[in-house]
């Protein structure tokens, strides 16, 4: 939910007159970089810790989450690049120096660099949450393993009908295959 927000937030921010009032308002400026950094950390908080996070909420999901939430990420920088007229453009023809990029072409150039710093951010992070998929995978494997190996060995000791064929269906634990 707090990825939907923030992907929300950031157009809501550059395509409507708040962005203005931030540019020109301290205090609101401020403002925005405090809500921008909640809402990066209530998604990324509770993604990296896992523990919080509902039991639906298993590593193959939380990838998922993180690819949807890459995508999510680029839209904003997308929308500022592929902008056909520049974004509070009386404000920038106000501050304008007689040097550098015009107007639109900084937007664009900051458009892409919003779109850059993003997947930055999150290739690396969906690259973790597939490195705690993988550790999750061989911890849920090793238990399995440990709980059939106990059954194997309960019924060889109880010498009951089935006892070859449990065998025969998990593998031969004793050589050092492993």
């Amino acid at each position: 939910m707090s990825s939907l927000v923030g992907a929300a937030l950031l157009p809501l921010v550059y395509f409507t007159p708040y962005y203005v009032a931030v540019l020109q308002n301290g205090v609101l400026h401020e403002l925005l970089r405090l809500q921008l950094v909640v809402a990066g950390c209530l998604f990324f908080w509770p993604m990296l810790g896992g523990e919080s996070l509902p039991a639906w909420c298993t590593p193959p999901v939380r990838v998922a989450i993180g690819f949807l939430d890459g995508l999510l990420d680029a839209l904003p920088g997308i929308l500022i690049m592929t902008s056909p007229g520049t974004l509070a453009a009386t404000y920038y023809l106000s501050v304008r120096h007689g040097w550098g990029p015009a107007p639109h072409e900084d937007q664009r150039f900051g458009g892409g660099l919003m779109l850059t710093l993003a997947e930055m951010v999150g290739l690396p992070f969906l690259a973790g949450q597939l490195v705690a998929w993988i550790r999750a995978d061989r911890a849920e494997a090793a238990a399995v393993d440990r709980r059939l190996d106990r059954v194997v060995a309960e019924r060889g000791r109880g010498g009951g009908a089935g006892a070859g064929v449990d065998a025969a269906l998990v593998g031969d634990r004793s050589g050092a295959t492993r």
